[in-house]
């Protein structure tokens, strides 16, 4: 009888050990959220949030905590849209910037049309060749005393190089004056072989340097075009190219005085590009990225855009952890080619990556792209708040067309 007892003692212990490891394994999370030096929330998806994360949300709303105290940055951040969703229709209406009942998005318009309170739409109206001419009359041998570094980061790039290095030859500048470095991060196809034997044939051609450089880092987002523009991933996105953009610049920028960041998935180049963004004479200069969409011309780097009040009062209403996203339903912003009205160099307030000219000076005084997120952006855009924080001009040349694949 008593070994009977001893053994029902023995088997208790052991459940009651077993029961306590469980309830420390499972509460884990929520001991190192509220406990630990230095915790971290992950956010999966929009639309799960573990009860840690809801309990800190509520921690974050009381008035009496200062909540980014307690709020470390996610290790994912799920990017939100600025939307204004209390917009009656009659309002959307009344942004528009051209009477869409007389002029089709095909039209050639035969004026500049007005700047309107956003952008809504993503359509570019284009306009007649001779209003073009206007604004983008230039003496080009003034402007073509400058050294100029191209950088352009490239993965799985093999199919665009190419045609990517004819566009970069066929640019209206002295190739003497001309170097191209290329960053090559964790490509699984051809791209750093073919990049080598490019730079070669560039060096050969003339150009001051060309060289492409491998940067071995991991955290790349791939998959096709929807998995990669998922708004879940731009985060890790962003903060990834960041870094290899970043890396580039150390790297490739000597003794230039200007860098023009060019992505390798360009379509077309005015051949007088390089000479146009210098005319604005502007610390940051971006054109117009576009793409044609069948009849229509379209807005394609989203990143480049204007605050309206609208998007200003929006922001008011984040945490500064928040990432903002462009691209993901309609803006409430000011994209680069609705400025027009204003005329030929216009401020911005967002700059995207698929053309950029910066004064090699701005980045040799600290002006780099954000790897986490700066006023509730990152990379390029980041980039650009980044600029104005250190009293950098930041613009936009409208009639100064680059257009996407």
């Amino acid at each position: 009888m008593y070994n009977i007892r001893k053994l029902k003692r023995l088997f208790s212990t052991f459940g009651i050990v077993i029961c306590l490891f469980l309830l420390i394994h499972i509460n884990l999370p929520w001991m190192k959220a509220f406990f630990g030096s230095n915790p971290h929330l992950i956010l999966n998806n929009a639309n799960r949030k573990s009860a840690v994360v809801k309990q800190l949300m509520e921690i974050k709303n009381a008035h009496d905590v200062n909540a980014d105290d307690l709020f470390n940055p996610l290790k994912e951040v799920i990017g939100v849209p600025l939307r204004m969703e209390e917009m009656s229709f009659e309002e959307i209406q009344k942004s528009r910037w051209i009477n869409t009942q007389k002029y089709s998005p095909n039209s050639l318009l035969d004026f500049v049309p007005p700047v309107p309170k956003f952008s809504v739409y993503d359509v570019v109206y284009q306009l007649k060749n001779d209003i073009m001419q206007k604004y983008l009359a230039l003496d080009k041998r003034k402007y073509e005393n400058h050294n100029i570094v191209i950088l352009t980061p490239v993965h799985n790039s093999e199919n665009d190089l190419v045609q990517y290095v004819q566009l970069i030859r066929e640019l209206d500048y002295p190739k003497h004056k001309l170097s191209i470095v290329f960053g090559e991060d964790g490509s699984e196809d051809q791209t750093l072989q073919l990049g080598k034997d490019l730079c070669a044939e560039l060096r050969r051609e003339g150009f001051h340097r060309a060289e492409i450089f491998h940067f071995n880092i991991t955290g790349q987002i791939t998959g096709d075009w929807n998995e990669i523009h998922d708004q879940v991933q731009q985060y890790q996105r962003r903060k990834h190219l960041a870094r290899a953009r970043n890396l580039l610049l150390k790297a490739g920028l000597k003794d230039e005085e200007y860098v023009l960041w060019i992505d390798a998935d360009v379509g077309v180049l005015p051949m007088d590009l390089i000479q146009q963004l210098i005319f604005a004479d502007k610390d940051v200069v971006a054109p117009c990225c576009l793409y044609k969409k069948s009849e229509y011309t379209n807005v394609y780097d989203k990143n480049t855009w204007r605050e309206t009040e609208y998007s200003l009062q929006e922001q008011k209403k984040l945490s500064k952890f928040q990432l903002v996203l462009e691209g993901y339903g309609p803006t409430i912003r000011l994209y680069l080619p609705h400025l027009r009205g204003e005329g030929r160099v216009v401020p911005l307030d967002g700059v995207g990556g698929c053309s950029l000219l910066v004064k090699a000076k701005c980045h040799r005084q600290g002006l780099h792209f954000p790897e986490e997120i700066f006023q509730n952006h990152i990379e390029t855009e980041g980039l650009a708040k980044l600029a104005k924080s250190k009293g950098f001009g930041v613009y936009g040349v409208p009639f100064v067309e680059v257009y996407h694949k």
